[in-house]
């Protein structure tokens, strides 16, 4: 019976595979290429197009927001970076058609009112990042201040404080799955050292004023195939007597930052980092939106980019073990990743290019389509890539 299971089973992924998992041609965009995968990133403020003119395939996704805005002047918050949303290891099925890229622009700090000081959100079709709060004012909680993540909450004096009446002011808030509040600003005497809360970023919550409001820092993502910070928060701007020594940095991402009260940075372009506060706003980073995806290959061929080097595998789709040949002695890395690029197993091999096969052990890995990479020792030439299916009933 579980012959016939892994019969089954292996002639529908061998089927399906090109109905499921075909590669896909698609427009876009700027494209480049990461080894085995082709790479969409949209850096344009406005509405663009992914169009998949052909083919079928799961794809990994970022979208980052717009950051908010700093405010102008000392002691206010630092403003929310945009929401940030990676897939990771959620795969997006995307077909033949168009699919609508909005890319959000970055809060205006020189602008009069909240609303064009916050970020603009980003689009990849259903798909939707917050754009970044901008940062709160007083006592009173703004809906503009609350975002992707927050702006951070102004510091003030207070002679109640402290005690049963001392008000903190509220901060912004984030957005759960995408970013965080931004930090309150510190309460004290009109001689206390003290600056507004960071603006929240895609990591970590803005810091406190006491701490000098440093923007909350954003997250890493690897999709171009280098690891980069994406949404930090802006940094708040201080009272005039904190020493000018002490700066509220923004988060790493992209967040604008501060030194004591010199005119706020503004986020960086491309990674929806958010605005610093100080005697002039800073401006909120743009957004991106980057889709990446395999390209080329089946799952029955191969590239041999060493012409000297004759590599062959089998069976394919495989259950447990895939086994290498050679007809040339091969020193060599073998690799295996997922769909997205991440690697599931990777092992040393040598190949005596006596017709003997090296068998190679896999762990249990989930059903679906892998790529197999061999490059020699050194990393330097790449062997082989091919699509493989692993498709069994392990014992």
């Amino acid at each position: 019976m579980k012959n016939l299971l892994l019969f089954f089973e292996i002639m529908l992924l061998s089927i399906c595979q090109g109905a499921l998992y075909a590669q896909i041609s698609a427009t876009g965009g700027i494209i480049t290429t990461d080894g085995a995968y082709k790479i969409h990133t949209f850096s344009t403020v406005g509405t663009d197009t992914f169009k998949v003119l052909s083919g079928s395939d799961a794809v990994r996704y970022l979208v980052v927001a717009g950051g908010g805005a700093g405010y102008s002047g000392a002691n206010n918050g630092g403003a929310g970076a945009g929401g940030m949303l990676d897939n990771g290891d959620t795969l997006y099925n995307v077909s033949t058609g168009n699919y609508t890229i909005v890319l959000g622009a970055g809060g205006n700090g020189s602008a009069a009112t909240r609303i064009e000081k916050m970020g603009g959100n980003s689009v990849f079709d259903t798909i939707i990042a917050h754009g970044g709060g901008v940062p709160t004012s007083g006592a009173t909680a703004y809906p503009e201040s609350n975002g992707g993540s927050g702006g951070g909450s102004s510091g003030h004096s207070n002679a109640g404080c402290p005690g049963p009446t001392c008000i903190v002011y509220p901060a912004g808030l984030g957005i759960s799955g995408e970013g965080n509040n931004g930090g309150a600003g510190r309460i004290g005497s009109s001689t206390t050292a003290r600056s507004g809360g960071g603006g929240g970023g895609a990591g970590t919550v803005g810091a406190l004023g006491t701490a000098g409001g440093a923007g909350g820092d954003g997250l890493q993502s690897n999709i171009t195939g280098t690891t980069i910070y994406y949404a930090g928060g802006g940094g708040a701007s201080h009272l005039t007597n904190i020493p000018s020594t002490v700066s509220s940095a923004g988060g790493l991402g992209g967040g604008g930052g501060n030194n004591n009260i010199v005119s706020g940075l503004s986020g960086t372009d491309g990674l929806g980092g958010g605005g610093a506060s100080g005697t002039s706003a800073g401006n909120g980073g743009s957004g991106v939106v980057i889709i990446r995806y395999l390209d080329g290959g089946s799952a029955n061929t191969f590239a041999v980019q060493a012409s000297s080097t004759k590599l062959s595998f089998y069976p394919n789709p495989f259950d447990k073990t895939l086994y290498v040949n050679s007809g040339t002695t091969v020193n060599a890395l073998f690799r295996i990743v997922n769909v997205l690029g991440q690697e599931v197993y990777s092992q040393h091999i040598i190949i005596r290019g006596d017709n003997t096969s090296v068998a190679i052990n896999l762990p249990l890995l989930a059903n679906g389509i892998y790529v197999v990479f061999i490059n020699d020792t050194d990393n330097s030439t790449l062997l082989m890539n091919t699509k493989v299916v692993r498709a069994g009933v392990w014992d």
